[in-house]
């Protein structure tokens, strides 16, 4: 349910957010003795905090930015000295989902506010996951492949060069490969599934 847990989780534990209504892709980061949850949310990003990850407080929202809507699935690193968030979003005059883009904010607390600072790509890009490995920052995230034999969206990973920065170089880490993860069967009417 986390991503990137960093909680050790055991078989007898029960799930606390549970109990908590519309928090879609809650994702948690422990810092200073508190455990922070954001989430999904349409016209911020929520976020709540608990000592003992077990009793959630509502704390507000991390995040708002005018003209913008539909966060989705906000990814929190704590990184020298600031916060970074990793979401996606639309604008208020686009319908159209496929119109997320990844971006990232920037905050000096873990309860925000977070100020947006770049848009990272121009196409369909989700579920942002940054991870910190040798004082490196590496960027997980989806986006959509339209060509090939197996169109759909795929997970693609790609080294950061600094928090706003990716190094252009995305390789493909997970792409379709089963009968079973069709989504929609000849979605754009000229036989492909995706």
């Amino acid at each position: 349910m986390f991503q990137n847990n960093p909680i050790p989780v055991t078989a007898n534990h029960t799930n606390p957010l549970t109990n908590i209504c519309c928090n879609p892709d809650p994702y948690m980061i422990f810092h200073d003795g508190w455990y922070y949850c954001y989430s999904t949310g349409y016209h911020d990003v929520n976020v709540l905090r608990s000592k003992t990850i077990e009793n959630f407080e509502h704390m507000g929202f991390a995040l708002s930015v005018e003209n913008q809507l539909s966060y989705w699935a906000p990814a929190v690193i704590f990184y020298k000295g600031m916060f970074y968030m990793y979401y996606s979003s639309n604008t208020t005059c686009e319908t159209n989902p496929d119109t997320e883009f990844l971006k990232v904010a920037v905050a000096d607390n873990p309860l925000g506010p977070f100020e947006y600072k770049k848009t990272f790509f121009k196409e369909f890009t989700i579920d942002a996951d940054v991870i910190v490995k040798d004082d490196e920052l590496y960027l997980f995230y989806c986006a959509d492949v339209h060509t090939g034999d197996k169109i759909g969206t795929r997970i693609f990973l790609d080294k950061l060069l600094d928090p706003f920065t990716p190094e252009g170089n995305p390789r493909e880490v997970i792409a379709p490969s089963m009968e079973q993860e069709i989504y929609a069967r000849d979605r754009f009417g000229d036989g492909r599934d995706w």
